[in-house]
């Protein structure tokens, strides 16, 4: 399930996209290269059930190098959660369970994202590398999507703990 639409990657914070040359279905044209898309096109369809609506996926994400002449796999984590009241607290609390787990201590650094409303996101810092991203998900993106509820997101790079 690693691949997807170009489409559905628009918004995604890498701008470069692996796309299939001799794709089958349009639908499967291009690697993900994040899984949260997929979990606003999850809550996209699901907006007939009830709330609040809480959703992870663990998977494979395609990212091109800086100069664009390689692609690296990774594992990555991404969760959301969609609810009247879906908030950056919320998130950071699931992403502090998750990450204890893991017995990972993080901070998170103010960043800009292009999912993520301004002032209301961030880098997930583990021993001084980015590892992830959280934040509440902006307005436009969730119109873009048709979501009807507020939400927030986090993705983490499960390789990189895996290697700790």
């Amino acid at each position: 399930h690693i691949l997807t639409n170009k489409k559905t990657l628009t918004a995604a914070p890498n701008s470069k996209i692996v796309e299939v040359e001799n794709f089958m279905s349009e639908t499967y044209s291009a690697v993900r290269n994040s899984l949260v898309p997929q979990l606003l096109d999850v809550l996209s369809k699901n907006k007939h059930a009830d709330y609040p609506q809480k959703i992870f996926e663990e998977g494979i994400v395609a990212q091109v190098s800086v100069g664009g002449n390689k692609v690296a796999e990774s594992h990555s984590i991404a969760l959301a959660s969609a609810h009247s009241a879906a908030n950056f607290t919320e998130m950071k609390q699931y992403l502090s369970a998750i990450l204890a787990l893991w017995a990972a201590g993080f901070t998170i650094q103010p960043a800009e994202h292009p999912f993520f409303m301004k002032g209301r996101a961030g880098s997930i810092i583990i021993n001084k590398k980015n590892v992830g991203v959280i934040g509440e998900i902006s307005p436009a993106v969730l119109a873009k999507w048709g979501v009807e509820m507020p939400a927030a997101a986090a993705e983490i790079n499960t390789d990189f703990l895996l290697k700790q």
